[in-house]
C-alpha cells in the first residue's frame, strides 16, 4: 500500500466501517464511513462513493437516523442506476440497501412504500442463493410481522431459513430461525415457535451477535411475559 494514496485510504476506512457495522459497533462504524465518504469524493470514484453512501445509510438506519439514512441510500441507488449497463439492473448488492430502506419505511408505518422496496430487492435477487437473500427476506419478514400478517411472514421466513441452511451461514440461520419462531408464535401461540425463537436467541447471545439483535431479544422477552415464563 502506498502511503498518501487517497483511494487506498478510502477503501481501508470503508472496510473498517463495514466490519464494525457487522459487529454492531455503530458509532465507530459511522466515524469510519464518514471518513471513507470524504476521501472517496476527493478521488472522484463515483462507484466507490455510491458504495460508501449505501453502507453509511445502513449504519444510520441501525442508529435510527432514518431521514439521513434514506437520503444516503437514495443517492447510492440512483448513482448505481445511472451507471448500470443498458438492459441490466443495478447490482445485487443494492438489494440489501433497498431492504434496509424498506425496513425503515415499515417501521414508520409506510407499508405500501416499504413493499415497493422489498419487491425490487427480491427482483434483484432473482434465484440467487447469495447470503444477502437472507438479510433481505429477514427484513421483509419483520415488516410483515409489524403488519400482523403472520402467515405471510412465516412463509418468507421459511424460505430464508432454507437459504441459510444451504449456504451454511450460521449467523443468518439463527436470525432466520428467530424471525420464523416469532412469526409462528404470533400466529397461533405455537410452543414450537417459541422454542425456536428461544434457541435462536440463545445462539446469538452465546456467539455475541450484535447486529440488530436487540429486536430478537425484545421478541423473546415479550413472548415470555405473555406466556408467564418469567423467573
Amino acid at each position: 500500500l502506498v502511503h498518501g494514496d487517497l483511494d487506498v485510504q478510502a477503501r481501508a476506512q470503508y472496510w473498517l466501517g463495514y466490519i464494525l457495522y457487522g459487529l454492531g459497533r455503530y458509532r465507530e462504524a459511522r466515524s469510519k464511513a464518514d471518513l471513507a465518504l470524504l476521501l472517496s469524493r476527493q478521488t472522484g470514484d463515483a462507484a466507490m462513493v455510491a458504495q460508501v453512501e449505501a453502507t453509511l445509510g445502513q449504519i444510520l438506519a441501525a442508529t435510527c437516523h432514518y431521514d439521513a439514512a434514506i437520503q444516503n441510500m437514495d443517492l447510492a441507488i440512483e448513482s448505481k442506476r445511472k451507471r448500470a449497463r443498458p438492459g441490466s439492473g443495478i447490482a445485487v448488492g443494492s438489494a440489501y440497501t433497498l431492504a434496509c430502506k424498506g425496513s425503515m419505511l415499515a417501521d414508520r408505518g409506510e407499508f405500501a412504500s416499504a413493499h415497493l422496496c422489498f419487491d425490487e430487492a427480491i427482483h434483484l435477487l432473482a434465484d440467487t442463493t447469495h447470503p444477502v437473500g437472507n438479510s433481505v427476506r429477514n427484513w421483509l419478514t419483520i415488516a410483515l410481522i409489524w403488519e400482523s400478517r403472520w402467515p405471510q411472514a412465516r412463509r418468507v421466513a421459511v424460505d430464508s431459513v432454507r437459504i441459510a441452511e444451504n449456504t451454511r451461514a450460521l449467523y443468518q440461520l439463527a436470525v432466520s430461525r428467530s424471525t420464523l419462531g416469532y412469526a409462528r408464535w404470533c400466529e397461533d401461540g405455537s410452543p414450537e415457535g417459541l422454542q425456536l425463537l428461544r434457541d435462536a436467541v440463545s445462539w446469538l447471545e452465546g456467539n455475541q451477535g450484535r447486529l440488530f439483535t436487540s429486536l430478537h431479544f425484545g421478541w423473546l422477552a415479550e413472548a415470555c411475559v405473555v406466556e408467564g415464563q418469567v423467573s
